[in-house]
């Protein structure tokens, strides 16, 4: 996928899990799909907007696929489970930058 989009439309701004049944349980389903997002508007792809939320902000120093993967499970099963947040049903936001990936999950206010 990266080598498609990044000569047309240059490096991805933003990844996206999107979980196709708002009822499924985050720990537990395969029903999920990645999308890429884009700061500017490409003609060909969907629009997305992205609803006004508090969240959670991990650094992850990669962008490497299984290094953000670990991050995810980690904060699902060791962090979430002791503290007291809940987490909103919105999709799940990767922000890659400077070699660096913001692993951003929505929270209640």
């Amino acid at each position: 996928m990266y080598h498609k989009y990044v000569p047309l439309y240059g490096e991805i701004d933003y990844g996206m899990t999107v979980y196709k049944d708002i009822q499924d349980d985050r720990f537990t389903t395969n029903h999920l799909e990645y999308w890429i997002l884009y700061k500017k508007a490409i003609p060909e792809f969907t629009q997305y907007i992205i609803p006004k939320s508090k969240w959670l902000c991990f650094h992850i120093p990669s962008t490497e696929a299984n290094q953000i993967q670990e991050m995810s499970q980690k904060f699902y099963l060791s962090f979430l489970p002791s503290c007291q947040y809940n987490i909103r049903p919105l999709p799940e936001l990767e922000y890659y930058h400077d070699d660096v990936t913001d692993f951003l999950v929505p929270i209640e206010d």
